[in-house]
């Protein structure tokens, strides 16, 4: 894959994971009745969708930087780890989508959302850590080539 494609790409699947987090993150916070594991999981969602909007920003630059050619297989590196952030936002779009119920709903569908959540606040703490660790190996890609 050429740079410039490869560029693309990156810019592409940022721009998309972008607007995924954010809208995880508004899915999520509305869930107020959720458990505490729920507040883990919007810092690591809000930190994730503030490293995504500055790679936005890097990546529409990157192409005018000397370093291009250069930093080629760092950027097979970020899009492979915004590859693993994707599918773990899906994950938890998914899951927001399932628990999310409307003011209009009635107590019934409320009090489902509230067992939903007891049931699997493991689920939530292991989509946090999965994550956070897609998160962390994306942020020591793009510090490799921070200028």
């Amino acid at each position: 894959m050429d740079v410039l494609s490869t560029v693309a790409s990156v810019a592409t699947l940022a721009d998309i994971l972008h607007g995924a987090s954010v809208t995880t993150y508004k899915r999520f916070t509305a869930l107020r009745e959720a458990p505490n594991s729920i507040k883990s999981l919007l810092e690591e969602l809000q930190l994730f969708a503030e490293t995504i909007g500055g790679l936005v920003v890097f990546v529409k630059e990157f192409e005018r930087s000397p370093f291009a050619l250069r930093d080629c297989q760092d950027l097979k590196t970020i899009r492979s780890a915004l590859d693993q952030c994707q599918i773990q936002i899906t994950h938890l779009q998914d899951q927001a989508q399932a628990a999310t119920s409307s003011p209009a709903d009635g107590w019934f569908p409320k009090e489902k959302n509230r067992l939903h959540w007891a049931i699997n606040a493991q689920k939530v703490e292991d989509a946090r850590t999965q994550l956070h660790r897609h998160h962390s190996i994306l942020q020591a890609a793009l510090s490799n080539i921070a200028r």
